[in-house]
């Protein structure tokens, strides 16, 4: 009989003995798969927009813009993975949208047909890009679009989407995207105008009319300086008998000089020799439906900085756009006056605030609930036989006295009070540009005559 109680008690403390065992290593098999899916999710690739704006020619940064004024952005990619982004093909494609208010689907192209291509991104890389005309990395812009615009006043919503079409592995999918919100708004026209000849006209600066007549039916010119009152000035009068037309005058902020020498080629044929017309900005204008026989006369108002001034046929441009976008272009040039004698206009970029990056909430992959199915069943009569391990008896260590600090008394530093030093660089001598006719823009240079 204790033949078969000590059989019985050799077999339970087996089955026993093998739970512990399989409740063991499944506990480390899961704990080892865990750890792996963590190990892959950190190693992976995660490509974010770390900064999305919009600018104007020059670069500066704004949210509002005029009715068919030209919007750039400026963005930056960023890995904040640990891993290369590695692509089916070593590229990265980003696409910009014009007006996108809610998270786009995956593969959804471009409303205003913008887009980006770039290579691979390792990890923790972060590139800045800019589409304006003097932007950095500008030329991963695709197909020669760099911006877009709103004909109708209003709000909209821009938006980027990096790796559109997931041809890029990531860890992550749903941080892809950012928006910025931005309104469209009429221009203001502080300018005036009259047609009656103005009692300071004498006064004006000289305005002298091109020798031939650019557009049928309109002459004008615009004063070659700061007219009364810091304002600009020009004048056109219509030639016509019989037909009305509509004109203008408007002024510009100039961000790089004038060339000293002029390009021989046409604006839209060599584009990045006429950065200097491409990055300007409008400032004031004012336009005005001129009759037959009718002479205008106008003021607008300028800058500190450089500025141009142009008296056109039509609607005020308030952006230039090679080929297509200003007014020798459009065949509405009537006459220009680009002032050299004040520094060029330097571009206004408030401080770069943190672009919040949205992440996704992490999905928690449940814990498996172990459920031992080796339950050992003890014969009736018979009680297992538990060995205690006594629990060693914790000896305290008294908690060493600490020492009180000294107090530092902190002699206060003197305050310098520094005078600035002032260097005044003088304004360099350019030479006399002859004016191109098909701009017929003319110059004041400090060194020479208005030619």
């Amino acid at each position: 009989m204790r033949a078969l109680f000590s059989s019985k008690r050799r077999i339970i403390g087996i089955l026993i003995l093998i739970f512990l065992v399989v409740s063991v290593g499944v506990g480390v098999y899961v704990s080892q798969q865990q750890q792996n899916l963590q190990q892959n999710a950190a190693t992976g690739a995660d490509l974010v927009i770390d900064g999305f704006q919009l600018t104007d020619a020059a670069g500066n940064l704004k949210n509002t813009f005029a009715p068919n004024e030209d919007i750039f952005v400026k963005v930056i990619l960023k890995n904040q993975g640990s891993a290369r982004g590695t692509s089916v093909d070593g590229s990265t494609y980003t696409q910009i949208y014009g007006n996108k208010a809610s998270v786009v689907a995956d593969g959804t192209v471009s409303d205003v047909k913008m887009s980006m291509k770039n290579g691979e991104f390792g990890a923790g890389s972060s590139l800045p890009y800019g589409s304006a005309p003097l932007g950095t990395s500008r030329g991963h812009f695709v197909g020669g679009v760099y911006s877009w615009k709103k004909a109708t006043t209003g709000k909209y919503t821009a938006r980027v989407f990096v790796n559109f079409d997931k041809k890029v592995q990531e860890t992550n999918y749903k941080n892809n995207q950012l928006s910025v919100s931005y309104t469209i708004a009429d221009l203001k026209q502080q300018g005036t105008v009259t047609k009656s000849k103005p009692s300071n006209f004498s006064s004006w600066p000289t305005c002298i009319e091109p020798t031939s007549e650019l557009v049928s039916g309109l002459r004008g010119c615009v004063g070659e300086g700061i007219g009364p009152n810091g304002k600009g000035v020009g004048k056109v009068r219509n030639t016509s008998s019989s037909q009305s037309f509509t004109v203008g005058i408007g002024s510009y902020k100039a961000y790089l000089p004038y060339p000293s020498v002029y390009p021989t080629c046409e604006p839209g044929d060599c584009i990045e020799k006429f950065n200097w017309i491409w990055t300007q900005t409008y400032f004031d204008s004012k336009t005005v439906t001129l009759g037959p026989g009718e002479t205008a006369y106008f003021t607008v108002s300028l800058p500190s900085c450089a500025w141009q001034i142009d008296v056109f046929k039509g609607d005020v441009i308030p952006s230039f756009i090679p080929k297509t976008q200003f007014y020798s272009g459009k065949k509405t040039y009537l006459d220009g006056y680009f002032n050299t004698k004040l520094s060029v206009c330097k571009p206004v970029i408030p401080p770069p605030s943190p672009t919040p990056t949205v992440k996704a909430t992490p999905t928690r992959t449940p814990t498996p609930t172990l459920t031992p199915t080796l339950t050992p069943t003890l014969p009736p009569g018979v009680t297992p036989t538990v060995t205690h391990t006594p629990t060693p008896t914790l000896t305290s260590t008294p908690t060493p006295t600490s020492t009180p600090t000294p107090t530092v008394t902190k002699t206060p530093t003197p305050t310098l009070t520094v005078t600035p030093s002032v260097t005044l660089t003088p304004t360099p001598t350019l030479a006399c540009p002859v004016p191109k006719k098909v701009m017929n823009i003319r110059v004041t240079c400090p060194s020479c005559s208005s030619q």
